[in-house]
């Protein structure tokens, strides 16, 4: 076995992290180019936990490419607090907001160079990068306006059960003390506010948290505006999820890919499923209680979300019927809020 040490890193770990926060943003400043093309650019938006890393890295086979890493992490990357952006930043597509406008057309364009957005660009992917692979873990609040802003390929939407995402965050450690209050989110789904008060458990936070993600993106007006993967289908048929993708993108489909989608991404903990090769469609059943288990889900219908039960894998009849509810605010909840009740 290799002996690990600085943080858990054997010893070429440690050189490959170390080089790739330090040489690698010098290659790709001094290699790129300015004129970047937009539309050479795919963007990623999932949940944290949810399996980000693991498609990037999958969509990281295309030749010339490279990552770029969370660059909208206001802690890591100075320029996106510069620029407005909170946690959960919320903007509808059509809202205007000049300074977002600057700072995702540096990002798209390749031009946010840090230690921590090409964290994950090895030194033999550096180089005059030609695809950028943005990778995004709170930009659901405002994928629909990524998209009607910029000539990018639709972006790819990753959803996956909220008890794995759940499951795995607490395998992290993370804490979720109270419930989501996000005033941008309420002030335009005002009939969720009085029902967020009523959790008490951790795990209900991080499940109303996990609705909010992904409810607004579901609730943009159809045809979405980018392509929605599930990561139980993609991790069950690879090339089925892929090929539908690189249609929907019209681009080839690179040789290595499928076989790359068999191994864990860079950022799997050791306790998930992928590492230990269970599926990762219900092994959270080990992780969480039956009661927790019956706790997010109760919040998911509650958000009308209801396309993930106890069985793992997504019920897709449902979640392509997702229409927002039709109450006047004030009422109370009527009901599956992803229905339109008549």
């Amino acid at each position: 076995m290799a002996r690990r040490y600085l943080g858990g890193y054997t010893p070429r770990q440690a050189v490959q992290r170390l080089s790739r926060r330090t040489l690698s943003p010098l290659l790709v400043k001094a290699t790129s180019p300015r004129s970047h093309d937009v539309r050479d650019t795919l963007l990623i938006a999932g949940s944290p936990r949810s399996g980000t890393t693991f498609l990037a890295e999958l969509l990281n086979q295309i030749p010339r490419s490279a990552i770029l890493f969370e660059p909208e992490h206001i802690q890591q990357v100075p320029q996106a607090k510069q620029a407005g952006l909170t946690w959960h930043t919320i903007k509808d597509p059509h809202e205007d907001w000049p300074e977002g406008r600057r700072f995702f057309e540096r990002v798209l364009r390749g031009q946010l160079i840090t230690s921590w957005t090409v964290a994950h660009v090895p030194l033999a992917r550096a180089l005059a990068p030609r695809t950028w692979i943005v990778k995004f873990v709170d930009a659901n609040f405002m994928l629909g306006w990524l998209a009607a802003n910029f000539p990018v390929r639709p972006p790819v939407l990753l959803v996956r059960h909220p008890c794995a995402v759940i499951a795995s965050q607490l395998r992290r450690g993370w804490s979720n003390p109270h419930p989501p209050r996000l005033k941008g989110f309420l002030a335009r789904h005002p009939q969720f506010t009085d029902y967020l008060e009523t959790l008490r458990d951790p795990t209900e936070f991080a499940a109303a948290l996990w609705s909010m993600q992904t409810y607004a993106p579901l609730m943009l007006p159809k045809p979405w505006p980018f392509v929605l993967i599930t990561y139980e289908r993609l991790a069950e048929d690879p090339r089925r999820e892929l090929e539908r993708l690189f249609e929907a993108w019209r681009l080839p489909m690179p040789d290595g890919i499928v076989e790359r989608a068999l191994r864990p991404s860079g950022t799997t903990d050791t306790g998930s499923a992928l590492a230990a090769g269970a599926d990762p469609s219900s092994a959270w059943r080990r992780s969480l209680s039956a009661r927790q288990i019956d706790g997010i889900l109760a919040v998911t219908r509650t958000f009308g979300l209801d396309f993930y039960d106890a069985q793992g894998r997504p019920d897709l009849d449902r979640l392509d019927a997702l229409a927002p509810m039709r109450t006047e605010l004030g009422h109370p909840l009527a009901g599956p809020i992803g229905r339109s009740n008549s």
